[in-house]
C-alpha cells in the first residue's frame, strides 16, 4: 500500500496485479486463506478438481504436460512450415511441475506476481464449464442446485468498467489495445454489441453468449508459433466456428424489411 501508483486512476489502462490485491483483501474479510476461501466457493459450484496445487500422485494420474511447438527450418519452395519440434514448458516429469505441492509457490496468485507456468489454478473442462454455467445461469449453479451470486452481481459483472463514468471520463484510454467494440470486465473481455464475454489464454479459452444462451470452453496442451497451413477459424477453431454460428443464428432472427414494416 505503500507504493506509488504508476499512473493516475482513470487516466489509461494496463495489465496489473490489481486481482491479486483482491485476493489479499478477500483473505482480510474472510479470514481465511485465498485457497481455502476458494475451496468453499468451488465446492458450492460443484468444482472439483480446480486448485492451487495437486499432490504427486494426482500429478502422476491427472496433470496434462504442457508443449511449445517450434519450427527448426522452413520448405523454401512453398514457404509451409517444416520440421516442428516441441519442447514441454513445464517441467520434463509431472513431479517436476510448478503446481505439485510441495514444489508449488506460496504465492496464491493468479499468475500475476509468478508469472505463466509458475502459479495459478489449475483447472478441468469439467470445472470450466460449470463455471461458465454459473455465469450464464446468472449466479445459480445447476450442478449443486444453490445460487452462488445475486443476478444483479452478475449483470454488473457482466458489462464494459472501462466506459463507466466512476472508472474514467475517458472514452478510449491510453493502453487498451482492443478498440471500442470490445470492452473490460473483472471476469474477461466484453463486447456490448453482442452481449458475449470471453477470456482466453495459453491453455484455456471460453465464452459466454447470453442472447443465445450458449458457451464454450477450451483446453490444449501445446501452443505452436507458425502458421498452420490451410487453416480455417469456421471450420478448425471452435471458438472461430461457434462465433460462426452465432452469426448465423442473429441473421435469421433478424426480421426482414417486409416482416419490419407489417410488425410496425
Amino acid at each position: 500500500a505503500e507504493f506509488p501508483l504508476q499512473f493516475h486512476p482513470g487516466d489509461r489502462w494496463e495489465y496489473s496485479m490489481g486481482l491479486d490485491v483482491l485476493g489479499r483483501v478477500m483473505e482480510v474479510v474472510s479470514g481465511l486463506p485465498l485457497d481455502r476461501l476458494f475451496r468453499q466457493l468451488f465446492r458450492k459450484m460443484g468444482m472439483k478438481d480446480t486448485a492451487f496445487s495437486v499432490s504427486p500422485r494426482k500429478a502422476r494420474r491427472q496433470l496434462t504436460a504442457y508443449y511449445v511447438t517450434k519450427v527448426r527450418s522452413k520448405h523454401r519452395k512453398t514457404k509451409l512450415p517444416n520440421n516442428f519440434f516441441t519442447r514441454r514448458a513445464d517441467g520434463c516429469h509431472p513431479k517436476m511441475s510448478a503446481w505439485v505441492r510441495g514444489r508449488s509457490l506460496r504465492v496464491l496468485s493468479g499468475g500475476g506476481i509468478c508469472g505463466s507456468f509458475a502459479g495459478g489454478l489449475l483447472s478441468s473442462l469439467r470445472d470450466q464449464t460449470i463455471f461458465c454455467n454459473v455465469l450464464l445461469n446468472r449466479g445459480f449453479a445447476r450442478a449443486t442446485g444453490c445460487r452462488v451470486l445475486k443476478s444483479s452481481t452478475v449483470k454488473l459483472l457482466c458489462r464494459d468498467w472501462l466506459r463507466m463514468k466512476s472508472v474514467s471520463e475517458k472514452q478510449n484510454l491510453r493502453g487498451w489495445g482492443m478498440g471500442r467494440a470490445v470492452g473490460w470486465c473483472p471476469l474477461g473481455h466484453w463486447m456490448p454489441k453482442e452481449k458475449m464475454m470471453f477470456m482466453g489464454g495459453i491453455t484455456t479459452n471460453w465464452s459466454i453468449t447470453f442472447p443465445s444462451k450458449s458457451l464454450q470452453v477450451s483446453m490444449t496442451s501445446s501452443s505452436c508459433e507458425a502458421d498452420v497451413h490451410n487453416w480455417d477459424d469456421r471450420k478448425d477453431d471452435l471458438s472461430g466456428a461457434l462465433e460462426h454460428a452465432e452469426k448465423v443464428w442473429r441473421r435469421k432472427r433478424r426480421p426482414s424489411m417486409s416482416q419490419s414494416r407489417f410488425r410496425s
